[in-house]
């Protein structure tokens, strides 16, 4: 149970970021990478406390990379891939099954917005399935499991506390706590913080 409420969090968290990272793109300048919507891991590519019951907990194989959130509305969504699905590769690079998120986000860094071919198997289907990747801010916004409703960035990466997520009643709330923290990072006010 705990297990998919942090990953429905997650989920929630991801729509929202994948909107604002997008959205804001112009702003990140030269900080920006391809962007498809999609998180997808495996048992062996979660933290170790997740690992021992994480495939029964969300239906998760330990050979492939699940499709875990896939946002609505995304390239990734667009193209007709759904949370389940099994992801085996990108453009015929199978992908790993350790650092899955990692590996996933810098092969899209390094593709750009050049279309995808994932071949992904649902049901004991294989298929393939093009995506169009977009463009949107780089920096990591990550979920931490703290019950105190905080949100803070230290200028490489944006963290929302669960408590914040339990605070904020609607995606729109969500937004303007993740907008506010990426202003922070496009607006430089840490660095210039530290320069005090």
């Amino acid at each position: 149970a705990q297990i998919r409420d942090y990953y429905a969090q997650l989920h929630r968290l991801d729509s929202v970021a994948f909107r604002i990272r997008t959205a804001n793109r112009a702003d990140c300048q030269d900080w920006v990478s391809a962007q498809i919507g999609l998180y997808a891991a495996t048992p062996r590519s979660l933290p170790r406390r997740f690992r021992s019951f994480s495939a029964e907990a969300l239906n998760m194989t330990w050979a492939r990379p699940t499709a875990i959130s896939v946002v609505e509305g995304s390239p990734a969504a667009s193209a007709g891939i759904i949370s389940g699905d099994e992801i085996i590769a990108l453009n015929g690079e199978v992908i790993p099954v350790t650092g899955t998120a990692g590996w996933i986000g810098g092969w899209l860094k390094a593709n750009g917005e050049r279309p995808v071919q994932v071949n992904l198997r649902r049901h004991g289907a294989d298929m393939t399935r093009t995506v169009q990747p977009v463009m949107g801010c780089a920096i990591p916004i990550n979920l931490e499991t703290n019950p105190e409703p905080n949100a803070f960035t230290d200028y490489k990466k944006i963290v929302i506390q669960s408590g914040m997520l339990r605070l904020t009643r609607t995606d729109a709330d969500l937004a303007v706590i993740v907008g506010h923290e990426l202003a922070h990072v496009t607006r430089g006010h840490y660095q210039k913080g530290s320069q005090n």
